[in-house]
């Protein structure tokens, strides 16, 4: 693999994907370059295409996607779906993986399978911190920690719960607690809105004894995320007040500038700071 240059495609050109690729275009990222997309949605995918100054090729086929002449990393910013249906074609094709639709991983069978895959071929799977901090903090600790709470406070209009007929939640004046449940329900019942619950549960005690409460908030200013952890080695209280994406306010602005750190970290010589 050439470590001089990193040829990067992306899988899903919506808020996020569209967030990254403008970043990598505008040079943030030395040593990359946005060369492919794809998105079940073409249209998607051209709109990106025609304001990357790179000009990738856009792909209908994911086949041909992932054979994509010099590509070396692909970055899934789609859905908890297509990183289960593309995930492993990515690191069998030799090429390394950025996921941000941790959700999916929870899922022990598939995550470990992509890690065997990975080691068999070589390839790094990647997973973002996404909107939220302290996880270098959490996994040194992991051990030892013995409670973990997230709380999670959105607008109503931004959090969808895929298992109501009218998912949006909506016409509250009021803040109201809409789920306190484990990640792994959290994951399952809001796969838009609580990757962060899933990133924080790989990195700590699991999903199951992760506790997530998710409260609607009209009056909230951004995306607030609050962890509370007590262990052995000692206690940790983290709270994020995200600004939300400005394409898409499910998204924290923050998970898009993870994901460029976790490129940096991929693709740049030097001192890595944290993990």
């Amino acid at each position: 693999m050439n470590t001089d240059y990193y040829g990067l495609g992306i899988v899903g050109c919506g808020a996020i994907g569209r967030g990254i690729a403008l970043a990598v275009d505008r040079g943030d990222i030395a040593g990359a370059g946005i060369i492919a997309l794809f998105d079940e949605n073409i249209k998607n995918a051209r709109e990106l295409a025609n304001t990357l100054g790179s000009e990738p090729k856009v792909f209908e086929s994911f086949e041909d996607f992932i054979l994509s002449r010099g590509l070396s990393t692909v970055v899934e910013s789609a859905s908890q779906g297509a990183l289960k249906q593309y995930a492993t074609q990515v690191l069998e094709a030799g090429k390394n993986l950025l996921a941000m639709s941790v959700g999916a991983l929870l899922d022990d069978a598939f995550r470990k399978g992509l890690e065997q895959t990975a080691l068999q071929k070589g390839t790094k799977l990647l997973v973002s911190s996404g909107a939220i901090g302290g996880i270098d903090a959490i996994m040194a600790a992991k051990d030892y920690i013995e409670d973990v709470v997230l709380t999670t406070r959105k607008l109503p209009e931004s959090l969808i719960d895929v298992t109501l007929d009218k998912p949006y939640i909506a016409n509250l004046d009021h803040e109201e607690v809409i789920f306190s449940g484990s990640a792994l329900e959290a994951v399952g019942r809001f796969p838009f809105n609580v990757n962060v619950a899933a990133t924080l549960s790989l990195a700590g005690i699991g999903p199951e004894k992760t506790k997530v409460i998710i409260v609607a908030d009209p009056h909230t200013k951004g995306n607030v995320h609050e962890i509370t952890i007590q262990g052995r080695s000692g206690n940790m209280h983290f709270v994020l007040e995200n600004v939300p994406s400005e394409d898409n306010p499910k998204t924290s602005k923050l998970a898009i500038l993870a994901a460029l750190q976790s490129l940096r970290k991929l693709t740049q010589p030097g001192m890595v700071l944290g993990t």
